[in-house]
């Protein structure tokens, strides 16, 4: 059974269908963590270096579900740190869009 892991630092800020006022978003996954699991993933990026992390948004809850039509989409990655740990941040996306089809 999927724990949802890489969505433990994926906020979805705003979402839109068919350029409709109002955000649809209505929960986040539930984060389920095995039982054995040491500690969530650690990557330590140099500079230069990028990182991607893949998910699937139909496990956000929103208005109406994910129903066909054309949609647009800003996450937050949360909890970003310094190598040293000292600092953290956010990183805001910039909207993407997509069409979800019958």
């Amino acid at each position: 059974m999927p724990w949802h892991g890489e969505t433990s630092s994926l906020t979805i800020v705003d979402v839109h269908r068919d350029d409709q006022p109002g955000g649809l978003f209505i929960e986040r996954p539930k984060i389920d963590p095995p039982l054995q699991m040491q500690s969530p993933s650690h990557y330590v990026l140099k500079p230069g270096q990028s990182l991607v992390v893949k998910t699937d948004l139909s496990k956000w809850k929103i208005k109406g579900g994910w129903a066909p039509g054309s949609y647009k989409v800003t996450v937050r990655v949360e909890n970003l740190s310094t190598q040293d740990g000292r600092h953290s941040v956010s990183v805001l996306s910039a909207p993407f869009f997509f069409e979800v089809t019958p």
